[in-house]
């Protein structure tokens, strides 16, 4: 199991072929900043776990995450901020 998170923000548009990339993790969590589009409508339909919280600053927001979400799998826990899935590059 590994879980995966996208943090997200009015990205209706990048959205499912993010999802559709990880498609893969059966923990898959998108972790939004009160979004005014159709984003998160777009990950619970995809099937994703949504959380939502209002977005301060990246270090805080991201540092949330570590603290308050319950990762599946191994304790360790790496991330890629910011990056294409292989079928993008």
């Amino acid at each position: 199991m590994i879980s995966v998170v996208v943090f997200t923000k009015n990205e209706e548009f990048d959205i499912l072929g993010c999802l559709q990339c990880l498609k893969w993790s059966n923990d898959l969590i998108v972790f939004d900043s009160m979004s005014q589009d159709g984003t998160v409508g777009i990950a619970e339909a995809f099937g994703a776990k949504i959380i939502k919280r209002i977005y301060d600053d990246e270090s805080t927001h991201k540092n949330w995450v570590l603290n308050n979400v319950n990762f599946k799998g191994s304790s360790d826990v790496s991330a890629c901020w910011g990056q294409q899935c292989p079928e993008q590059r």
